[in-house]
């Protein structure tokens, strides 16, 4: 469902010749500016190690990030048969989340919002900043 909400947000932005492809993200899996846009869906308060998708990320080369959330968030994995929290953040407007996310990812900036997905999330619009010549 979420490839499918990512293509029908391609097209409601007039982008042509749009391929989404799931899978996972971790340094060196993505062909820097192979992909124009990541998509992280319900995923980023998942993450244990922010610092390893921020890398990712930034090497891939993304034009744009989509990511589906909202300001406050838990996350856990399953591990050695019990639920672990593994991240997630308590922040108290759209706009700290939007700076949260900023940070979390060096170079891109809040563009906008497509408006609320589901269970009060998001799906808000990170632009990268084009890089000096």
């Amino acid at each position: 469902p979420h490839a499918i909400l990512g293509q029908m947000l391609n097209c409601a932005a007039a982008l042509g010749n749009c391929q989404i492809i799931p899978g996972e993200m971790s340094a060196g899996s993505v062909k820097s500016d192979h992909y124009d846009t990541a998509l992280l869906f319900s995923v980023l308060h998942h993450v244990e190690d922010p610092r390893s998708l921020s890398t990712a990320v930034d090497e891939a080369g993304f034009r744009r990030l989509l990511i589906e959330t909202k300001p406050h968030e838990e996350g856990f994995s399953f591990k050695d048969g019990h639920w672990k929290r593994s991240g997630g953040w308590k922040l108290n407007s759209w706009r700290a989340l939007h700076s949260h996310l900023e940070a979390m990812f060096p170079g891109y900036r809040f563009n906008r919002s497509y408006g609320e997905y589901e269970r009060g999330r998001q799906v808000l619009e990170f632009v990268r900043a084009p890089k000096p010549d």
